[in-house]
């Protein structure tokens, strides 16, 4: 019966890996996803930005005026503008074409992104900082420190992890 089932894990495993096929080329890391509706936004560890509308059955790079850093967080807002960190910078792009840097942190590289409609939240390491935007990125304010671990949106819903748990608001 043991046999059975080590047989039986292998071949789910190798029937696991034989569902992944690549998409855009074996030379680049991608380092931030999202999807937005059919499309899929794949940022690179040398500040690419890739666009598909389809699935990705095409790709289409849109990387114009993003410095050569890992874009470590992506997401679109909800005016669909998409927005992504690179190091401690919030960069823009509200055309999906071109870029512009809305905003540089001062307490340290950026972990965390979520996006809830217009709000945008980014954690940065140095003091586990946590910042925000009400307005798809325009302004900026630092809520607070302390040690914020990372966080995440599903729907209205923004979590937040911290060295004492998880927050929900």
């Amino acid at each position: 019966m043991g046999k059975i089932l080590l047989l039986l894990t292998v071949l789910s495993i190798t029937q696991l890996q034989a569902q992944w096929v690549p998409m855009i080329g074996d030379s680049l890391t991608i380092r931030g996803l999202t999807s937005h509706g059919d499309t899929i936004i794949a940022g690179t560890t040398t500040g690419r930005i890739f666009v598909s509308p389809d699935l990705g059955d095409t790709w289409t790079e849109r990387s114009a005026g993003l410095p050569a850093q890992t874009v470590i967080n992506i997401g679109v807002t909800a005016n669909g503008s998409i927005i992504c960190n690179i190091a401690q910078k919030i960069c823009r792009s509200s055309d999906w074409q071109t870029w512009e840097e809305v905003y540089v942190s001062p307490l340290g590289s950026g972990f965390s992104l979520a996006i809830i409609d217009s709000l945008i939240m980014f954690g940065t390491h140095s003091n586990g900082a946590l910042h925000a935007s009400l307005d798809n990125g325009d302004t900026w304010s630092i809520l607070g420190t302390g040690f914020i671990a990372g966080v995440g949106a599903s729907g209205d819903t923004l979590y937040m992890g911290k060295s004492n748990g998880l927050h929900i608001s």
